[in-house]
């Protein structure tokens, strides 16, 4: 019997004149790669890869879209492209002219077995503009696209090196950026971290209105585990302004996402440890670390957040591995884990993406064996408080101000608040902060006693809310 081995997707198809088999069982086969973009109308669209509706176990994909009804969301899937072998996993764009570019890695017709590709189409419509298949490059794989406002940036690995990696089935060798103008004509092509010392893929993208976000995974020798890469891409040079480097160390194969928080003008990015559990990261547009959070769940693979801009920060909801979701609140400065919901459905791997689809509801689409699957979670906006600001002890108990923060402490926390707002002067003897807090400060953390107003040995109601939010993060 005459045997032969093809890399589709890379991932190990075994295949046989008589029978086909799969050297590992990879659902990917079946759906791979979505995206919800927003029109410039404010309606949304979702793309996706899939062998069918409902999916087949082969890799035939084609690209789909269905509009999302903000009221009701319903999955209708209308044929954007296809051809021959697989078309996956598909990435999607909206750029400022109102213009949708996808792009996918194809096995049609390619020389060097797969080639990175694209078409471009009106958002409003799908009338193409430059429709598929286009070509970034031949050899090209896994690349996944972003608008940087009128221009579009396709980050992509090149090159694939055997051994290691998941299953041992190896790893990608290089990745770059493509710049294209709004209709779709490539201007230039950067070289992100390109050269035999290193073996780099799965390249990741999030746009600002100015730069382009980079995160990709980089194979370490001897290790289970990927080093998280970032960079930063200025599309109007063409240059990186911030150099790839290590953002973190030990994580999972493929559990990672960047994407812009645009209420604060910040990168998110979060990523799993193989070891089990999360990081998150909220980054400049130079490039600088401005929060970080080692201690959150781990985000399931090919996950994307809903992100909500919420009145003094923004809140992110992303699908958990396993099942059900995390929340974290975020501010310009710091990230905090503020709640999970549970759900019975357990997330595969294969691509979840998530959106708010008003004020409360978080709605993700994730691709499954069965078809795509969709839920929805409720996350309230956080509660905004209202507290006198700081004043001395000799001040007028009536010289009040408010301020608003989007706290929704547990229940020492809210103790501590309590106990501002009661006192008479605005003031709290520290004896009074000591027996609601100290309990929930371990040891090795801050001492309450940082806040302390001296010389008063007191604490001002500004000082308190910083207490406040400080106990509500070490209680969870």
């Amino acid at each position: 019997m005459h045997t032969y081995v093809r890399i589709i997707g890379f991932a190990l198809l075994v295949m046989a004149t008589v029978e086909t088999t799969y050297a590992a069982e990879d659902l990917r086969v079946y759906q791979h790669g979505v995206d919800i973009v927003e029109k410039p109308n404010g309606d949304l669209l979702l793309v996706w890869s899939s062998a069918g509706n409902p999916p087949v176990d082969d890799w035939i994909h084609d690209i789909y879209t269905s509009p999302i009804d903000r009221a009701n969301p319903v999955i209708r899937p209308t044929k954007l492209l296809g051809n021959d072998e697989a078309q996956e996993p598909a990435s999607a764009a909206v750029n400022s002219a109102g213009h949708l570019m996808v792009t996918m890695e194809d096995g049609w017709n390619a020389q060097n077995e797969v080639a990175q590709r694209y078409g471009v189409y009106s958002a409003s419509n799908l009338a193409p503009i430059r429709p598929y298949p286009q070509l970034i490059l031949d050899g090209g794989h896994s690349g996944h696209v972003v608008a940087v406002g009128s221009r579009c940036v396709v980050f992509y690995s090149e090159g694939w090196v055997d051994g290691g990696g998941v299953d041992d089935l190896g790893s990608g060798d290089d990745v770059y950026a493509a710049i294209l103008d709004s209709n779709g004509a490539i201007q230039s092509t950067t070289n992100v971290a390109v050269g035999d010392a290193t073996r780099d893929w799965w390249p990741l993208v999030a746009g600002s209105p100015t730069h382009a976000a980079f995160v990709w995974q980089r194979f370490v020798d001897g290790a289970l585990a990927a080093n998280l890469m970032f960079a930063l891409l200025d599309p109007v040079s063409g240059r990186l302004t911030s150099a790839p480097h290590i953002l973190a160390s030990g994580i999972k194969y493929y559990t990672y996402d960047v994407e812009y928080v645009s209420g604060l003008d910040r990168f998110l990015v979060l990523a799993s440890y193989e070891g089990g559990g999360g990081v998150a990261y909220l980054l400049d547009e130079s490039g600088a670390v401005a929060a970080k959070n080692t201690n959150i769940p781990s985000i399931v693979r090919e996950g994307q957040p809903a992100l909500r801009n919420d009145d003094s920060g923004a809140t992110a909801v992303y699908p958990q591995s396993g099942g059900g979701v995390a929340i974290l609140g975020l501010t310009r400065d710091s990230i905090t884990l503020t709640g999970k919901q549970s759900d019975p459905y357990a997330w595969q791997y294969m691509g979840t993406a998530g959106v708010f689809l008003n004020d409360t509801t978080a709605y993700f689409a994730s691709l499954s064996t069965k078809g795509v699957v969709q839920r929805t979670f409720t996350i309230d906006r956080p509660k905004a408080v209202t507290l006198p600001t700081s004043v001395t002890p000799a001040a007028s108990k009536d010289q009040k101000q408010t301020v608003q923060l989007p706290l929704t402490p547990p229940t020492i926390a809210e103790r501590i608040r309590l106990a501002a707002t009661t006192s008479e002067n605005a003031v709290v003897p520290s004896s009074a902060v000591e027996r609601v807090c100290q309990s929930v400060l371990p040891p090795g953390r801050m001492p309450y006693t940082y806040y302390f107003v001296m010389p008063y040995r007191t604490l001002t109601p500004t000082a308190h809310l910083i207490l406040a939010s400080y106990c509500a993060h070490i209680e969870k």
